[in-house]
């Protein structure tokens, strides 16, 4: 699709003068937030606009100037160096002919990829962690998607990254499920789009892949029932409205989650925190799409504004919920969680190979913060299992340690030679002495089949 084909201002006209507005007011924090909320084509628009596009690029000169010094400061001097790269990029892009600059950030509409960390309850994973006390099942979430150098939890998906797949900010929300709050990691990877004949922007087709490679493993790595991309397309085909979008000025606290989470739920809506704000979606309706009643549009909004603040929600739109991938354990890690059964080998392993290609394993493999990841989730899980005395899947452990050690490519090999690997080996391969009272006979009990 060539420029010509596009009009910049069709999908938010009032988008670009709110962004104006903003700017005029001295909000340019918001302003930015709503920028990053345009169509590509209008983003590249509204960079090279003089007086906006300077306020912008400024405001990325701090944001990005702000995190060198964080980096600098810990002991990150590669991430110091980056960041500055970027800030001075920025800065650059304020002298009129070099105002194309700004085109070097990852400009488009990113989606989100909402990641738990804390096993699914049926995966025979640490069972019983869902029952533990909030404070400690966040604190175990966090260590998992940290640094675990500094404590800090990531700014940038490891997976992504190795992935080569363009991504903004992690941002951490709200996991909200069956009445329990556990924390969400939202990773926000920019795909490339195309528009299909109805003029909706579907994703690229290489991209979505990445995407699922994305996902599968990282619901493998840390044993989720499920994890999915979605997004919220606020210019939808008529009758599919069965989304509410709610951006909003501030952070939503857990408390004021659970208000909104108990009054969307009066309607039948499903709350899911977003980087911008809040997202309401009917689970019934993917399997037969509908519009959301004016009525439960208008009451959730005002009830959003009662407990937040009426000057907090910034803009309420329906959309429809687009699902852009969900790779799904549920069957391969349930099966066999309580017995051994030797008929149904490595079953979520090969399905986690049925996503990656040769290519896709090389780049995990060469990306240290991958192994990292994995590394720090293996000792997290064996800290956690000690402590509150929680089971640990023989096998899970030993495709993990496989992959601390030898990298994806090792844990092919594995699968395809069929090796069983004892589980005192695990404790080889971590290549430090872990108490052989972490293989606790309740851990031993389950099977050798992930």
């Amino acid at each position: 699709m060539t420029t010509e084909d596009i009009d910049i201002f069709e999908e938010d006209a009032l988008g670009v003068e709110k962004i104006s507005q903003l700017i005029s007011d001295g909000r340019v924090r918001e302003a930015y937030a709503e920028f990053e909320e345009l169509p590509l084509a209008q983003q590249l628009a509204v960079a090279v606009t003089p007086v906006v596009g300077d306020a912008l690029a400024a405001y990325e000169v701090g944001e990005f100037g702000a995190r060198a010094e964080e980096s600098y400061s810990g002991g990150d001097p590669l991430g110091a160096a980056g960041n500055a790269a970027l800030a001075g990029l920025a800065g650059l892009s304020f002298i009129p002919l070099l105002r194309g600059l700004r085109g070097a950030r990852p400009f488009g509409k990113a989606v989100a990829s909402t990641s738990e960390t804390i096993p699914g309850p049926t995966t025979g994973q640490l069972t019983g962690i869902t029952d533990l006390p909030e404070n400690i099942r966040t604190e175990y979430s966090r260590s998992i998607y940290s640094d675990p150098s500094t404590g800090e939890v990531l700014t940038r998906d490891p997976f992504y990254e190795a992935l080569d797949m363009p991504q903004r900010d992690v941002f951490e929300g709200q996991g909200y499920y069956q009445g329990e709050f556990n924390p969400v990691f939202v990773s926000t990877p920019v795909p490339r789009t195309r528009k299909d004949a109805s003029g909706i922007a579907r994703i690229d087709p290489s991209d979505a892949k990445t995407i699922e490679q994305r996902d599968t493993v990282f619901g493998y790595v840390t044993q989720q029932e499920g994890t999915p991309t979605s997004r919220v397309l606020t210019t939808a085909l008529p009758n599919t409205n069965d989304t509410i979008k709610i951006t909003t000025t501030s952070d939503i606290s857990q408390a004021q989650f659970a208000e909104i989470a108990k009054e969307a739920a009066k309607y039948g809506l499903d709350p899911v925190s977003i980087p911008e704000g809040i997202t309401f979606f009917n689970n019934k309706s993917f399997d037969t799409l509908e519009d959301l009643p004016d009525e439960v549009v208008d009451a959730l909004s005002d009830n959003v504004k009662k407990i937040l603040g009426p000057k907090a929600v910034r803009n309420v739109k329906r959309g429809n919920f687009d699902s852009i991938n969900y790779s799904d354990f549920s069957e391969e890690f349930a099966k066999g969680s309580d017995q051994f059964n030797p008929e149904v080998p490595l079953i979520a392993t090969k399905k986690l190979f049925e996503a990656l290609d040769d290519e896709a394993i090389s780049k995990l493999d060469k990306n240290l913060e991958v192994r990292r990841f994995i590394t720090n989730k293996l000792q997290k899980d064996l800290e956690i299992a000690r402590e509150k005395d929680l089971p640990m899947r023989t096998d899970i452990r030993t495709a993990l340690t496989v992959i601390s050690d030898q990298g994806f490519s090792g844990l092919k090999k594995v699968m395809e030679k069929g090796d069983v690997i004892l589980p005192g080996i695990v404790f080889l391969y971590l290549g430090k002495a872990i108490p052989m009272a972490l293989s606790d006979p309740s851990s031993e009990t389950q099977p050798s089949e992930a």
